[in-house]
């Protein structure tokens, strides 16, 4: 959730140290992961979520391995726009589709009304 409000990558080393997010804690040790990191899916300043690699053993992400995450976030992130901005005009689309269709029964109601 931080990485998400801030944009910035977050990385909690060992879980089994500190308090931070304690339900999270309980429930990522439960299933054995002992370290979390999230890199945020941005574009440009738009954050619409955060990739989160989960470690079983304890250690903080090596830089290389941060950089690739984000790079891959960065590609997921593309990818999820793209998506809605099809979505989003395939809806447009049918809206525009349904309103020229009943426009076309409003014009045959009153093609009928005025040779009546």
């Amino acid at each position: 959730m931080e990485c998400f409000r801030t944009g910035r990558p977050v990385s909690v080393a060992n879980l089994a140290v500190g308090d931070r997010w304690p339900r999270f804690t309980e429930a990522a040790a439960a299933v054995g992961f002992a370290a979390v990191h999230a890199v945020p899916m941005r574009l440009r300043e738009q954050v619409i979520g955060a990739l989160n690699f989960f470690d079983v053993t304890p250690g903080s992400l090596d830089p290389a391995k941060l950089h690739s995450g984000q790079a891959l976030a960065d590609v997921a992130t593309i990818g999820l726009l793209q998506e809605r901005a099809i979505r989003r005009r395939d809806v447009l689309t049918e809206q525009l589709q349904a309103a020229l269709n009943s426009r076309i029964v409003i014009e045959q109601a009153k093609g009928v009304l005025a040779e009546r």
